[in-house]
């Protein structure tokens, strides 16, 4: 992540120098006498060199950062197997995620109550579904 933090800053750092060249190229237009005729080239051709850097630079920052992103997002997803294959899943009380299901109280009075446990089939449908929906998006 530093790594890809320090291509963030030159990103960052050369994206703002096209616009400082720019103000000495065109005060070298106003101007021509102050200025010697190679310096001008060399801002004109530091104008290209400093867009091409700030490119490179987001790349490679994008190109890491979603690097780490499948590497973090395959931990996470195996970790959450490993606990659903590991888990003590009691005889009777697995639950569909998200059902609801009638409790009384001690007054006798029914209320809904949504289930705190899942069943090993429905995380890994959860996941299934997880991992369906960010195939479909390339990000």
């Amino acid at each position: 992540m530093v790594i890809q933090a320090t291509w963030a800053v030159v990103q960052a750092a050369f994206s703002f120098a096209p616009t400082l060249l720019l103000r000495v190229i065109l005060e070298y237009v106003d101007d021509p006498g102050d200025t010697p005729q190679n310096v001008a080239w060399l801002f004109v051709i530091l104008l290209f060199v400093t867009a091409v850097i700030s490119a490179i630079g987001s790349g490679q920052s994008l190109y890491i950062g979603r690097r780490i992103s499948i590497r973090l997002r395959a931990v996470i997803i195996g970790e959450v197997y490993s606990k659903a294959l590991r888990r003590k899943a009691a005889a009777g009380s697995d639950n569909v995620l998200g059902e609801k299901k009638d409790c009384k109280n001690k007054d006798g009075k029914g209320e809904e109550v949504e289930g705190g446990q899942a069943n090993n089939g429905a995380i890994i449908n959860l996941m299934y579904d997880t991992f369906l929906s960010n195939k479909s998006h390339p990000t």
